[in-house]
């Protein structure tokens, strides 16, 4: 464990915490319009998607929004309304550390054992997409939500991300669980197109949005 959480601590993305830097800071006049590449699916996360969703996710990308850093920061955030989980940015640069040596992943389901589906990412064929959460133990739990739309686009879109302590791991997370994805099917909006601009890990963060149309922001969950 100690090996794990020394590696986790020092798998800090710095351009992805510049890039979530920004948009707390307002720097981005869309945020919707912002994203982040957190890099390609690994084939080991490929094939669990692939038996968990059916969808071949081969060759896709593992993309950050800009508004889901803003619902990160509302809801788990430094005055989160759920918790302050999420209060140091650096965790949010630990991200890909995560979904890349993830313990597990699973299909997200609601507490009545429905699969939970974004309403704000479809598919091809307009079809609301399945979500999976990612989860990740060190020093207690660290879960990342992404929603799975089988599209052109290619992209495996982040929904959400929060951590829960060892000292909180029983009754606390476990209403985090449950309150998290229920709010993924009604309180997002429509998927960003994939003409959406995006930032690779190797990019510099332009702080400069351009003459983008105005997209509706996303409700904390």
């Amino acid at each position: 464990m100690e090996e794990t959480v020394e590696e986790f601590e020092n798998s800090v993305d710095e351009n992805l915490v510049n890039f979530a830097q920004k948009v707390r800071d307002k720097a981005f006049k869309y945020p919707s319009k912002r994203n982040y590449s957190l890099g390609p699916v690994s084939e080991r996360g490929s094939s669990d998607i692939h038996n968990l969703t059916g969808v071949d996710v081969s060759g896709y990308e593992h993309i950050l929004k800009g508004s889901t850093v803003e619902h990160i920061e509302n809801r788990h955030g430094e005055n989160g309304t759920a918790d302050r989980s999420m209060a140091d940015v650096n965790d949010i640069g630990r991200m890909k550390y995560v979904i890349d040596k993830y313990d597990n992943i699973e299909l997200l389901r609601g507490d009545d054992g429905e699969l939970v589906l974004s309403s704000e990412f479809r598919d091809s064929k307009n079809k609301q997409a399945p979500t999976v959460r990612y989860q990740k133990r060190v020093n207690g739990t660290y879960y990342v939500i992404e929603a799975v739309p089988d599209s052109k686009a290619m992209k495996l879109q982040i929904v959400s991300a929060y951590m829960s302590s060892a000292k909180r791991q029983g009754r606390a997370s476990a209403a985090l669980v449950r309150g998290e994805p229920r709010s993924l099917q009604v309180q997002l909006p429509h998927a960003a197109t994939p003409t959406d601009n995006v930032i690779n890990s190797q990019e510099k963060v332009n702080t400069q949005d351009g003459n983008l149309p105005q997209q509706p922001e996303s409700e904390a969950l």
